[in-house]
């Protein structure tokens, strides 16, 4: 009995420890406005509500990671390069993002475009983009910086 109850118990943390991972919805190759062709993981009805969710899946494949127009999404994933180790762009225009930060994007070093266009960012950290050696684009327009 007290077998089977510590491997209920081990079960529950598995899945409340993998509740905060997010996977793709999809992916598809899209041609990109910044004259890119990229393979891309969509996440438009996913829900991140809480600053500390990553990504789940690993896909070498993945270039682009597209969240535009989810309003469910208040933070960006904390990115562990080794799962999407050829990103180059991120494209979360039109959301709700509140807040982002170096932990974001860190050891991304292919990513050269970020769209954050139309949130609610209120603070970026001084050292959030720092490290990002491919980096080209950063659009940040439409939201109310305090900080």
């Amino acid at each position: 009995i007290i077998l089977i109850l510590s491997a209920l118990v081990f079960a529950s943390c598995l899945n409340e420890a993998s509740a905060a991972d997010i996977n793709c919805e999809s992916t598809k190759t899209y041609h990109w406005v910044y004259g890119a062709t990229w393979h891309t993981c969509s996440m438009h009805k996913t829900k991140i509500d809480t600053a500390d969710v990553r990504i789940g899946n690993r896909d070498e494949s993945i270039q682009a990671l597209a969240f535009n127009h989810n309003i469910k999404v208040f933070y960006l994933p904390i990115f562990p390069a080794e799962k999407f180790p050829n990103l180059e762009a991120i494209h979360a225009g039109n959301c709700n993002v509140k807040e982002i930060s170096k932990d974001n994007f860190d050891g991304l070093t292919k990513l050269r475009y970020i769209h954050l266009v139309d949130n609610n960012l209120k603070k970026i950290p001084g050292n959030t983009f720092e490290g990002l050696e491919s980096i080209e684009t950063i659009y940040l327009s439409n939201f109310s910086i305090l900080s």
